[in-house]
């Protein structure tokens, strides 16, 4: 991958999820970020805090989750899932850090407005930095069901 062809950010993330995986998320011909960014399935990612703090999120990653760039950068992970699944999505995370990543991954998470919708395969994988340090974790939403709303 060319050094003008993406930011640093961009680049830690397609190279670890080519490194867990074995293939480009990809084409890293041209603009890679315009790619990313532009993908038709939402493309995720948070830091290595102790409360992990999202720090990518591409266009449909923010329209799935309904916030802004503004908004969705810096805030804790764990808010994109439900109080009763947080602690259900800690353990998958705990778990990936062990494991590279984890493919057919299901999940129900939360928008900012508080629609709940169900992950129903997603790939999530550990990122790394240049000099190969655990730097995060990233999350690509493969396909996804919104809930319908109760009728009382």
């Amino acid at each position: 991958m060319k050094e003008s062809a993406c930011n640093p950010q961009i680049r830690e993330l397609l190279e670890s999820y080519q490194a867990a995986l074995g293939e480009p998320l990809v084409d890293c011909k041209g603009d890679v970020t315009s790619k990313v960014w532009n993908l038709n399935f939402p493309l995720i990612m948070h830091d290595n805090t102790i409360d992990p703090k999202f720090n990518y999120a591409n266009k449909a990653a923010q329209n799935l989750f309904e916030y802004e760039e503004n908004e969705i950068l810096g805030l804790p992970s764990r808010l994109s899932a439900p109080a009763d699944q947080q602690k259900a999505r800690k353990v998958i995370m705990e778990k990936l850090k062990k494991d590279s990543f984890i493919t057919n991954y299901s999940g129900t998470r939360v928008t900012k407005t508080g629609k709940l919708f169900q992950i129903v395969n997603a790939t999530i994988w550990n990122t790394y930095n240049q000099d190969r340090i655990f730097s995060g974790q990233a999350a690509l939403i493969l396909s996804f069901k919104t809930h319908s709303p109760s009728k009382n």
